[in-house]
């Protein structure tokens, strides 16, 4: 009989452990997001500080306009800017993978646990299922796609129980401010850097006309 209560004591501790490790995973997965996302926040910041500095000094050389290396110089803060904007897109890229890879962590912790999104809130809101399931059911869904069709309806519900469309901007996540700023920028350095190389080519012909006519005039 003691055997058999000190056994039920073990199960009941072993069980409460367990309720305890899966709680404190959900909020370890959960800060490792909320980490990253900070992370992420502090790379934007200082990539538009070090934007502005060499789009001001772009204006600065544009406005001495009597320099004579300013073709050069101007080349050399593209090239910059250019190098900087594809740094910081590659670093938007290693960052939303791995958000992907905390989320993934989860998932596979929640099916070997034998758990479904219903049973904890979600570690991070308005996941890329819920945007792009877009509440239509199918045959083939498993427990955790039908909680997310479940919540797009219960986010989109109109009158009579009917859900409205998708809308359009949840299909474009390339819009988002990490991953449209440094493609923007990154095209405007790459147009300004064509741009200068061409006018410093048809500066140099000139230059060489000229000189050409000159001493065949003499």
């Amino acid at each position: 009989m003691e055997n058999m209560s000190d056994k039920q004591v073990n199960d009941e501790t072993k069980k409460t452990i367990d309720e305890e490790v899966q709680r404190s995973y959900h909020n370890v997965i959960r800060q490792m997001i909320k980490d990253e996302n900070e992370i992420r926040n502090q790379r934007t910041n200082w990539f538009l500080v070090i934007q502005g500095f060499l789009i001001a000094g772009c204006c600065e050389l544009y406005a001495n306009k009597c320099l004579k290396e300013i073709f050069i110089l101007l080349i050399m803060i593209s090239i910059i800017g250019f190098i900087t904007s594809c740094s910081f897109l590659y670093a938007a890229w290693r960052s939303e993978k791995s958000i992907e890879m905390a989320l993934a962590c989860w998932n596979i912790f929640l099916e070997k646990n034998g758990f479904t999104t219903q049973v904890f809130p979600p570690v991070i809101l308005l996941t890329e299922g819920v945007i792009r399931n877009g509440g239509l059911a199918n045959p083939n869904d498993n427990e955790n796609i039908k909680y997310e069709n479940e919540i797009f309806r219960k986010m989109y519900e109109k009158g009579k129980g009917r859900s409205c469309n998708d809308s359009i901007f949840n299909k474009f996540d390339s819009i988002m401010p990490f991953k449209a700023i440094p493609k923007l920028f990154l095209y405007l350095w790459l147009l300004t850097l064509i741009l200068l190389i061409l006018l410093l080519l048809v500066f140099l012909m000139v230059v060489f006309i000229r000189k050409t006519m000159l001493i065949c005039y003499i």
